[in-house]
């Protein structure tokens, strides 16, 4: 059993895995409300990064190299069935090197990966780095950048808490060398917020110069936390994606919620 990935769900015949994967300052409880709209014998595991949650006390990861060196070990063990991602902002980027470096690793079993709210890595980074910066300062940023939630800001105790663990997750993405080395050979689907100031849609297209397989993309009226503002279309729209692989190759699926 694995420290790094909280189990929601884990059946005994589970036909596939969703691995989850949280933005920055995200825990694996941001899914934990999943696990009921979920169809029957698929599994549900979410990221819990050191830092956070019961693993609070532990000293976050600041290099995405190594966090994805560490998950590749932590998560081998449950790559036996198929297994699909969603990430999430940050998530989404880890989720994305995770899925390549275990198809380096002659890992094939992911059969789709959910890239949500994060531009292609492959493109110049278009803000200045926030995580080094001085408390007030990076405070401030968050708020102009909308990466926290309000009332989180708001608590001077509870920031200086969490604050080595937002700028490790921040210094993740921004001290992040990405080396396109190999594409990822999985079909993928793109969620973006048409109101979303961080990524706009032509950076949210660029994923496709990364994937080799089908990318879809679906569009949230909506910011940068679509998915906690839209939860249910978020959910539905995973479901869609589950339903599709169940049903070629299970037959039919119990225990779906039906999409619209």
């Amino acid at each position: 059993m694995s420290i790094w990935f909280r189990k929601f769900i884990h059946h005994k015949d589970s036909k596939l895995r969703l691995f989850c994967f949280p933005y920055a300052g995200g825990n694996a409880n941001v899914f934990s409300s999943w696990a009921e709209y979920l169809p029957d014998h698929v599994d549900l595991f979410a990221l819990e990064s050191p830092g956070r949650g019961p693993r609070f006390s532990e000293k976050p990861i600041a290099c995405l190299k190594t966090k994805v060196e560490i998950l590749c070990r932590e998560i081998e063990a449950f790559c036996d069935l198929p297994y699909i991602f969603v990430g999430h902002s940050l998530g989404a980027l880890l989720s994305f090197e995770l899925a390549r470096e275990l198809q380096n690793r002659g890992r094939e079993n992911l059969k789709h990966i959910i890239l949500s709210a994060k531009r292609a890595p492959h493109l110049p980074k278009i803000r200045e780095p926030i995580h080094q910066l001085p408390q007030k300062k990076f405070i401030k940023k968050l708020e102009e950048f909308n990466f926290t939630p309000h009332e989180v800001i708001q608590n001077h105790e509870m920031m200086e808490l969490i604050s080595p663990m937002l700028r490790a997750d921040f210094a993740l993405n921004e001290t992040h060398d990405f080396k396109n080395t190999i594409n990822l050979r999985s079909d993928a689907t793109i969620f973006w917020g048409n109101k979303d100031e961080v990524v706009p849609l032509e950076d949210t297209l660029a994923w496709e110069n990364l994937i080799n397989g089908k990318l879809d993309l679906v569009t949230f009226n909506d910011c940068h936390f679509f998915i906690s503002h839209q939860e249910e279309k978020f959910l539905n729209e995973i479901n869609k994606i589950i339903y599709r692989h169940l049903r070629t190759t299970h037959g039919e699926v119990s225990g779906l919620i039906p999409a619209s």
